[in-house]
């Protein structure tokens, strides 16, 4: 799940979230550790998973066990303590496999595929930018210790494609309930806590919005965190320009200045246009002192790559 981002090492081969689908609908045996079969599951159903697979659930909560999908096996307990009980007993009882089975085997072409289908758009120098584009850049720059904070619709959703998390815990997006505006609160806690870690915010422009004054806070306490602000004029404005060509009140300003905003707040910040810039502006920001804020023009008309499933209906249907 996306919090659970680095729990697992990207790097390790046994780390398959970049063929995520093939996994869950494939599985006939699910270990489920401390997470909820809610909406970011897809609730435990088909299509999203086999029809009669067997759920080996941990939790904390008693009451959690079998939630929207019954549980073959529970395990009241704390997550830490049962793992370490079950590899106790792994230690004793090993687990054969093989190695090389067709189900291995699927999902590592799977994901193989999955990265095949979005480097055209990770390694385009079109302009204006879309979201891989720009992901790119922060992958490649970010240290692996840092901490991520995704904020926004798209921004958050994508930036789950491509950037990715080393160590546990180091990854905040908007969780279960999918609040906007999260990213410079949860930014300020992450820094003050790690005062010795880099701390990087992706922001959509809409998100922004919801907590954007807080620019100021991070000003006034000299708070070294880099905001990446993806600037596309805010939800819908491409269906709105394009098909209805109806404007309406909502609808942002194209090119705003958010690097000034942050400017005339006390902080630092330059707009970026042209994806070859990228790095420059990452260089300066995390030699930074304080906040640092990239305003970068995009694509109002990027999107992600087409998706088998949606995230919030049951019957996996495409929501948005």
């Amino acid at each position: 799940t996306p919090m659970g981002s680095g729990t697992v090492d990207p790097e390790e081969p046994t780390n398959v979230a970049s063929a995520r689908t093939q996994a869950l609908k494939g599985a006939d045996t699910i270990l489920l550790v401390g997470a909820r079969l809610n909406w970011i599951l897809h609730f435990g159903l088909p299509p999203r998973f086999a029809n009669d697979y067997k759920l080996i659930q941990v939790d904390i909560e008693p009451e959690e066990l079998g939630t929207n999908h019954p549980a073959t096996v529970g395990l009241a307990g704390d997550a830490k303590a049962v793992i370490g009980q079950m590899n106790a007993a792994l230690d004793e009882n090993p687990v054969q496999y093989d190695p090389e089975s067709d189900w291995l085997m699927s999902l590592t072409e799977i994901a193989a595929k999955n990265s095949e289908s979005i480097a055209p758009m990770l390694n385009s120098d079109e302009k204006p930018m879309g979201y891989y584009r720009i992901l790119k850049e922060v992958q490649d720059y970010l240290p692996k210790d840092a901490f991520l904070i995704a904020d926004g619709a798209s921004t958050m959703d994508i930036s789950r494609q491509v950037v990715q998390t080393h160590q546990a815990r180091h990854r905040m997006d908007a969780g279960v309930y999918g609040n906007v505006g999260v990213g410079i609160p949860f930014a300020m806690a992450a820094q003050l806590l790690n005062p010795d870690k880099k701390v990087l915010i992706l922001q959509g422009d809409w998100a922004l919005g919801f907590n954007g004054m807080d620019l100021e806070t991070l000003a006034r306490n000299q708070l070294p965190i880099v905001l990446v602000v993806f600037q596309n004029g805010n939800p819908e404005k491409w269906h709105r320009t394009n098909v209805d060509k109806v404007e309406d009140p909502g609808q942002f300003v194209p090119s705003l200045r958010y690097d000034v905003v942050m400017q005339g707040l006390g902080g630092e910040g330059e707009t970026v246009d042209d994806p070859k810039n990228l790095k420059g502006a990452l260089d300066r920001a995390f030699a930074c002192n304080g906040p640092y804020l990239i305003n970068v023009l995009m694509d109002p008309a990027a999107g992600r790559r087409k998706q088998e499933y949606g995230w919030l209906d049951r019957t996996g249907v495409m929501m948005y």
